[in-house]
């Protein structure tokens, strides 16, 4: 078995998972399909920066840096859209009720 480290955006956890077989782009894995049989699965191994999606890597080490990319970005889109939030809030205290002609 090979020995892959199994990341999930938006979560502070690496596990290590058993692989049967690796690619560039994929690992598979057997997993149990019901009660009677497992199958080999194949997964990708980029996430790609997807909420919730999985990651496999090579080394603990890469992650790692793979998490820490992710958290970075996630931190600069809130930061993003907390700005906008604050400006619609602002919008909304200024406006006033028409005045009846």
């Amino acid at each position: 078995m090979i020995i892959r480290w199994k990341t999930r955006n938006g979560h502070s956890k690496i596990e290590a998972v058993d692989c049967t077989r690796a690619t560039d782009y994929e690992v598979f894995m057997m997993c149990a399909w019901d009660q009677r049989a497992k199958v080999e699965l194949s997964f990708e191994k980029d996430s790609y920066f997807i909420a919730g999606a999985d990651g496999y890597h090579d080394s603990w080490e890469e992650a790692h840096e793979y998490l820490s990319r992710y958290a970075v970005k996630r931190a600069a889109e809130l930061r993003a859209e907390l700005i906008l939030s604050d400006a619609y809030t602002v919008e909304l205290k200024a406006m006033r009720a028409p005045v009846p002609t």
